[in-house]
């Protein structure tokens, strides 16, 4: 199991976070102390940052695994993988966005 997904390059497209003026607002929930929201690229290096961590985790326990699959976010702060927090909520917005479209594309459209 791989968590090293091919990801396009976030420097050719503007991330919905981007402002006219060019300045990143922050993540609403991010921490106060951190002042801007980490992008996807810094998100995927520490996903690989802690892979082999993760993979030692996963292996102590069937219930771990069975974690990652239900609450992947609440898994990994579970694995204690020394995450920023902010990687974290980062990871967990992307996730709900997915999940957010997956959904629409699912229901029926209305003419």
């Amino acid at each position: 199991m791989s968590l090293t997904p091919v990801v396009p390059d976030s420097s050719k497209r503007g991330s919905s976070a981007d402002r006219a003026d060019g300045n990143v607002r922050p993540h609403a929930n991010a921490r106060k102390h951190n002042t801007s929201v980490p992008g996807p690229d810094h998100v995927m290096q520490e996903l690989q940052r802690c892979e082999p961590a993760l993979h030692a985790w996963l292996a102590e326990s069937p219930l771990n695994a069975d974690q990652l699959v239900r609450d992947p976010v609440g898994a990994l702060r579970a694995a204690n993988l020394g995450m920023d927090e902010a990687v974290l909520l980062e990871l967990e917005a992307t996730m709900r966005m997915i999940v957010r479209k997956l959904d629409a594309a699912d229901s029926p459209c209305c003419a």
